[in-house]
């Protein structure tokens, strides 16, 4: 690696026609896009110092193209230092060695990993109360104000007698799933009754 060069870009579509350019205008390698978030996408190439500048100039230009503000920067850096390929390809490489880590274990004799069982002692299993698909009369009024939002929308996709839609329960907000829920709660104990 001689010389890496990145553009930064707001938008995806922007990044793709960057990379597209760069690799059509010069003799350089595609190394990685990586999503930042925000909508910030980082396009970073390599090859011969030259190339990879006329390659970011290139790019640049194609970015330009969809408005000033989609261009959030860009720079080349020649001749880097080996540790800079360290940390560009970190990633890369604990990838590929919980790949071979992976292939070690499933080679592995299940003859080979025998135990002595007779040391095991075995322990009663230890009980806890889980509730499964609980309803809203489940919970008191103390109980739903203590669940967070996720929880909330959880008991209301599983309650089928709030006959809403998971477009709108997604929608919904913290006060209007727990009034809703109170709402059919008492509606189930009416009906008890």
């Amino acid at each position: 690696m001689q010389a890496i060069g990145l553009i930064e870009t707001r938008g995806l579509i922007p990044a793709i026609e960057s990379a597209d350019v760069m690799l059509k205008t010069s003799q350089v390698e595609l190394i990685e896009k990586t999503i930042v978030g925000g909508g910030l996408v980082t396009v970073t190439v390599s090859g011969d110092v030259g190339a990879v500048k006329a390659a970011v100039d290139a790019g640049e230009a194609a970015v330009l193209a969809f408005g000033q503000d989609h261009l959030v920067s860009r720079h080349v850096i020649a001749r880097p230092h080996t540790e800079i390929g360290n940390v560009l390809f970190a990633d890369k490489h604990t990838e590929e060695s919980a790949e071979v880590i992976q292939d070690v274990t499933e080679d592995r004799d299940p003859e080979e990993s025998e135990t002595d069982l007779s040391a095991v002692e075995i322990v009663a299993p230890i009980e806890t109360e889980v509730p499964v698909a609980a309803g809203s009369d489940d919970y008191s009024d103390e109980q739903l104000s203590k669940l967070t939002i996720s929880e909330l929308r959880k008991l209301a996709e599983e309650t089928t007698e709030l006959k809403l839609p998971a477009k709108t329960i997604q929608k919904a907000n913290r006060a209007t799933l727990i009034k809703r829920l109170k709402e059919v709660r008492k509606e189930q104990t009416d009906k008890k009754q």
